[in-house]
């Protein structure tokens, strides 16, 4: 059965807002489909940028595909902070090679399970070690 969320502060704290997620016997799944709608494009694509398929949208609940998506609204979350938009930092996120990383992107080290990486990165640039 797929409900609307109960607002928990608990699963907010955790990315899973209710504009993200669908659930499903009361477990809260992030939403491909809406997570799409929130960074201005498609599911397919999304789930491509997290090394993954674009058939892969039949299966969002799988935790294979969970855990993707947890580790883009986490690294997008970490880096839109006092930003107004996460559509920016989606774009961020696909485009803009990390210093050091031989032109790679967040996107390509995320799709290569580095996604602790990107994260350390984040928070050394919001230290003022680093640029992110």
């Amino acid at each position: 059965m797929v409900d609307d969320m109960d607002d928990d502060s608990s699963t907010e704290a955790r990315g899973l807002q209710r504009s993200r997620c669908t659930v499903v016997d009361g477990v809260p799944y992030l939403d491909p489909e809406q997570l799409a709608a929130e960074y201005a494009t498609s599911a397919g694509s999304l789930l491509r940028t997290a090394g993954l398929a674009g058939s892969d949208v039949a299966n969002y609940r799988s935790e294979r595909v969970q855990e993707r998506l947890r580790e883009i609204v986490e690294i997008i979350d970490m880096h839109s902070r006092g930003l107004q938009e996460t559509s920016v930092s989606h774009a961020w996120y696909r485009l803009m090679p990390l210093p050091g990383m031989g032109g790679k992107r967040a996107v390509d080290l995320v799709a290569e399970g580095h996604a602790g990486f990107v994260r350390h990165e984040i928070d050394r640039a919001f230290a003022g070690d680093g640029y992110a």
